[in-house]
């Protein structure tokens, strides 16, 4: 990746009770991450990515492919920040499957894993996307007000703002930053962290996640206090840089 300045999509967008974000690798149990991997936030947007432009959710040729995938592979950085307590919960449902062979509907209990939030203190998630200059900015302008939700078909989320422009590179070792960033590309930080071992959507293709690589995705979040954090890092310049956008620092991968 070039140190140019990139096109930026910056989002608010408020929760409405929490949502549930499946585990790739999981048994019958199928728990939630805690905060949002960054493919979620490409999956969230390409929903209205899709509907600007006219395009189904699967397109069909020699192999199907996501529409989502045309989107990832324009981004350059996905960055969030949490503003909300967050509570990890697990409930008993009941799911109902044919067997088609036995003529016969069976039904099993099974603990799926959700993350609720308290309404009462307006919790939100803003995300800041990087792409290549090559993307269309209305259609990106367009597809982040259709936001509808976050994960799971009922993690519904209202748009409280969409802002954009160019990232500006912010040429420190070491900053202040309250957005999640890989892991890998920094030396050291001063702060409360969460890690979560999510897809490397710059590797991986979307929906195609048997085998793909994980990486530690760091979010300046504290579990104890429930609440975002501000985070020292000094990047691995060979690796990182910081860059600002709307005033705010992120950290993306060079």
């Amino acid at each position: 990746m070039s140190n140019n300045n990139f096109f930026f999509l910056k989002i608010g967008l408020d929760l409405h009770w929490g949502y549930a974000i499946r585990h790739i690798l999981y048994s019958k149990t199928r728990d939630s991450y805690l905060l949002p991997p960054p493919t979620t936030i490409i999956g969230a947007l390409s929903y209205g990515y899709a509907r600007v432009l006219g395009l189904p959710e699967e397109l069909y040729g020699k192999k199907s492919v996501s529409t989502a995938e045309r989107l990832r592979e324009r981004v350059v950085s996905v960055n969030v920040k949490i503003n909300a307590p967050l509570h990890h919960y697990s409930d008993l449902n009941r799911i109902w499957w044919f067997r088609v062979k036995e003529r016969k509907a069976k039904f099993d209990s099974v603990a799926l894993g959700k993350v609720y939030t308290a309404p009462h203190k307006g919790p939100s998630i803003e995300a800041v996307l990087l792409f290549e200059k090559s993307v269309s900015v209305r259609d990106l302008i367009k597809a982040a007000y259709s936001i509808s939700r976050l994960g799971c078909k009922e993690g519904v989320v209202s748009v409280r703002y969409v802002k954009y422009g160019y990232a500006e590179p912010f040429n420190a070792e070491v900053a202040e930053t309250r957005y999640s960033f890989w892991y890998d590309v920094i030396k050291e930080f001063k702060g409360d962290l969460y890690l979560q071992q999510v897809v490397d959507y710059r590797k991986a293709p979307i929906s195609r996640y048997v085998g793909a690589p994980l990486r530690l995705h760091a979010y300046p979040y504290s579990t104890r206090f429930k609440t975002s954090t501000k985070v020292v890092a000094k990047i691995d310049a060979s690796k990182s840089r910081f860059y600002k956008v709307d005033g705010e620092v992120i950290i993306v991968e060079l």
